[in-house]
């Protein structure tokens, strides 16, 4: 079954939701239902947005945007060293008399 992307905003109000109903004497799987999620899905949103405005989540999801965005062209796998580097600067890796090292490769 595909997954529902949910916003924020959205969580933030279904928490909210689900506080009411608990305060109300509903038990956890009764509001779970009526909310139309699991008890595992509320627990995962109240520990990542529980206690939030909108406004605070609007600015946690700026800020990861903006995270992600400056971490981009800083990624390059580990294997990307100073070795393969010299590898494609003598073209096509045979001759081993360019390439500097302890054994020359």
């Amino acid at each position: 079954m595909a997954r529902k992307r949910v916003k924020p905003e959205q969580i933030i109000h279904v928490l909210r939701e689900a506080e009411v109903k608990l305060a109300g004497g509903s038990t956890m799987p009764e509001a779970c239902r009526a909310l139309g999620s699991s008890g595992q899905t509320y627990y995962r949103w109240r520990r990542e947005y529980g206690g939030m405005q909108v406004s605070q989540a609007k600015k946690l999801k700026d800020l990861e945007s903006e995270n992600a965005r400056l971490k981009g062209p800083y990624k390059q796998p580990k294997w990307q060293g100073a070795g393969s580097m010299m590898v494609r600067a003598s073209g096509s890796g045979h001759n081993t008399e360019t390439m500097s090292g302890p054994y020359g490769c």
